[in-house]
């Protein structure tokens, strides 16, 4: 019998353990990777950042100078534009920095240098406004130059160093692909193993399922049948004349049954033993189907008595022909051991509805018959009374 605790059930839970293992391991990598990647587009963000704020700060300045130098507010537009590109860029600063924590110190003294660097660019226009004379704020343009270079050699020392972090995530990058290629890898096999054991068990079920039925039918073939002749046995018989008559009694067509006991059957059993009284059998099995026709249903009521159901004729005359046809072929001699053996048979005949209108009155009509026929001298046929 399957086991389908064994067979299905265990192995399923298996594979599922290994293919949800599988898919953890997977998406646990895949996030990793895509949180390299994001801290790494990050970094890009900030060198982009940098980049820009330098020149915000020499957009500023050179408005700075232009208006210094020829006293046109039309240099002031570049100006206003730096210092507004200037403040946007450092409003987005701390969400781009808050995974690179090192870098915090750096850039917040390139704010304060850009601070003090806007506030001597403000400066200095201002006396430009108010004063109208450049003289008086040459020193002041001096100083801003000064902190214009640390402002760059700061921007250098956190490019180089946004560099390094950059380098550093995409190999952490490489390494985690590495690792989802593997593991897309590891789950396809698990996958394409999975698809195999179950193709592989699917079969092996087909196969006992298959022999399961094999043996049912047989099993269901043996209860009916009987084992030496392969005829319908009694059971069946019993079945078969009941829907039989359930047939007949909604159609109103008649239907005969013939009982046949064989005639110098126990003279063989007693001679050649319980072997050449089952090839007795068999013969007589053979005989009865050569004189039968496919319509009629033959069946081994038990011992050496056979019962056939026999429809689908025009005149009852032709039912007493059947019977005499059958005891032509059973005369017929044949050899058991290299002895000839003759066997008769004695057939009683009871016709439905007017013999009985139920299996039992029917059968028992049709055996009655057949003790007639004994009486009468045997190997012969008679037809019920009743």
């Amino acid at each position: 019998m399957l086991n389908y605790k064994q067979s299905i059930l265990k192995p399923f839970a298996i594979s599922s353990l290994l293919l949800g293992a599988a898919l953890v391991a997977l998406f646990f990598a895949s996030y990793h990777l895509v949180q390299i990647d994001s801290k790494g587009d990050k970094v890009d963000s900030l060198r982009y950042q940098v980049l820009n704020l330098h020149k915000a700060i020499i957009r500023a300045e050179t408005g700075q100078r232009g208006y210094l130098l020829t006293n046109n507010a039309r240099f002031l537009d570049a100006y206003n534009q730096g210092r507004e590109e200037i403040e946007a860029i450092f409003s987005v600063l701390p969400d781009l920095l808050a995974d690179c924590p090192e870098l915090q110190p750096g850039f917040k003294r390139i704010r304060e240098l850009t601070d003090v660097k806007l506030q001597g660019i403000e400066t200095s226009i201002q006396i430009e406004m108010n004063s109208g004379s450049y003289a008086p704020h040459l020193n002041s343009s001096k100083i801003g130059a000064n902190i214009m270079q640390k402002i760059d050699e700061q921007i250098n020392v956190l490019d180089a160093q946004l560099q390094q972090k950059k380098a550093a995530y995409t190999l952490a990058s490489h390494r985690a692909l590495k690792q989802t290629v593997g593991g897309a890898a590891v789950l396809l096999l698990i996958i394409i193993g999975l698809f195999v054991a179950g193709y592989r068990k699917t079969i092996k079920l087909f196969e006992i399922a298959a022999t399961s039925q094999s043996t049912a039918e047989a099993m269901s073939h043996d209860a009916y049948h009987d084992m030496l002749t392969g005829l319908p046995n009694r059971r069946y018989f019993d079945s078969y004349l009941k829907r039989q008559i359930f047939l007949s009694r909604r159609s109103g067509q008649p239907f005969s049954l013939l009982y046949l006991d064989l005639d110098g059957f126990k003279q063989i059993n007693d001679h050649q033993g319980h072997e050449g009284g089952d090839e007795a059998l068999k013969y007589a099995t053979e005989r009865f189907k050569d004189a039968l026709r496919e319509s009629d249903f033959l069946a081994r009521s038990g011992g050496d008595e056979f019962v056939v159901l026999i429809n689908n004729y025009s005149m009852p005359s032709e039912i007493g022909g059947l019977a005499n046809r059958i005891i032509r072929y059973v005369n017929q001699p044949f050899t058991i051991n290299g002895e000839h053996q003759l066997i008769g048979v004695s057939i009683g005949v009871s016709s439905y509805p007017v013999d009985g209108v139920d299996d039992e009155s029917l059968m028992a009509a049709a055996d009655q018959a057949m003790y007639e026929a004994k009486k009468k001298g045997k190997n012969q046929v008679v037809f019920s009374r009743a």
